[in-house]
């Protein structure tokens, strides 16, 4: 109950403008985790949004895409859609087919309640969506935001049948959709990927004196394992802000959520990480370097550490 509530909190901090997550997040990680689908505490958060309307997605998105549906395959864990992008609405999307992975959660269903039939091959679609970089995977990781996925050719149905965006695009944009993401390109986050700088083979002085935030923090229990990635997700202490940068925290136990390499951080010892997160009021902090992580106990390292930063002041 404890971890539930921890859980609720995060997805409220996350998901900003979501009315009444609370509810939405309790029901549907309940069920992500008794599928064992659950690669992080994200991926609930993601579901949650999968209840918001389109507006809110796209607040809630980084970037969209018009794309055409070129396949879908299925294992035991995962369902895969692959899309071919035709147009970029705003943000940033850097291939030319992008891939959805979505835990399957059984009866032919995925998390969000799409399957094998829910888009057709060869049809276009308006997808808001959320672009990762980070250490763990070799290739940008895309995310749906929320059940708002729209076929290209129904989009004046679709504004038509949901009044509140109709008149959003009527009074503001003067029915005019195409100018509508146009002006969505100006609001702050939508350009921006959700990690920042990622350090792979750079030497430990560049990390630290270019990381997002370095963070003391004390390593208190294991949130998740990963079963895409090789991570663990643990729950952390913040101790210091070594480089000054600002943080949030857990209101109700003063926690903050870690991921990294699997098995890189034992339960009760300290370290500084260099990190990043997917936002200013983010919980969720993932692993920025390769060499990012420095046991408290190496203080020589530690003590360069604070030589680096008193260059940078």
């Amino acid at each position: 109950m404890k971890n539930k509530k921890v859980f609720v909190t995060v997805a409220v901090s996350l998901c900003l403008l979501i009315i009444a997550s609370l509810l939405v997040y309790n029901y549907n990680y309940g069920k992500i985790k008794a599928q064992k689908y659950s690669e992080s505490i994200t991926q609930a958060i993601e579901v949650a949004e999968s209840n918001v309307n389109f507006e809110t997605t796209v607040q809630n998105s980084t970037a969209a895409v018009t794309a055409e549906f070129v396949s879908y395959r299925e294992d035991k864990d995962y369902m895969t859609y692959k899309f071919k992008v035709i147009d970029i609405l705003y943000g940033k999307v850097t291939e030319s087919e992008i891939e959805f992975r979505l835990s399957n959660m059984g009866n032919g269903v995925d998390q969000f309640g799409y399957n094998s039939l829910t888009f057709n091959e060869g049809d276009k679609y308006i997808i808001p969506l959320t672009r990762r970089d980070d250490l763990f995977f070799d290739t940008p990781q895309y995310s749906f935001v929320g059940m708002s996925v729209i076929p290209y050719g129904t989009i004046e149905q679709y504004s038509k049948e949901n009044n509140e965006f109709a008149a959003l695009i009527s009074e503001k944009y003067g029915g005019d959709l195409a100018l509508y993401f146009k002006e969505t390109e100006k609001n702050v986050g939508h350009s921006k990927e959700r990690t920042k700088n990622i350090f792979r083979e750079e030497n430990l002085e560049t990390v630290v004196k270019n990381t997002d935030i370095l963070l003391k923090v004390k390593v208190n229990g294991v949130l998740t394992e990963g079963t895409v990635a090789p991570t663990t997700t643990y729950t952390c202490e913040v101790l210091e802000s070594v480089n000054g940068v600002s943080y949030k925290s857990d209101s109700e136990n003063g926690l903050i959520y870690v991921t990294c390499f699997k098995n890189s951080l034992k339960i009760g010892k300290e370290y500084v990480i260099a990190l990043c997160r997917s936002s200013d009021k983010s919980l969720i902090y993932t692993q920025a370097a390769d060499n990012g992580i420095i046991s408290v106990d190496d203080t020589e390292t530690i003590e360069q550490i604070k030589i680096w930063l008193s260059e940078t002041e």
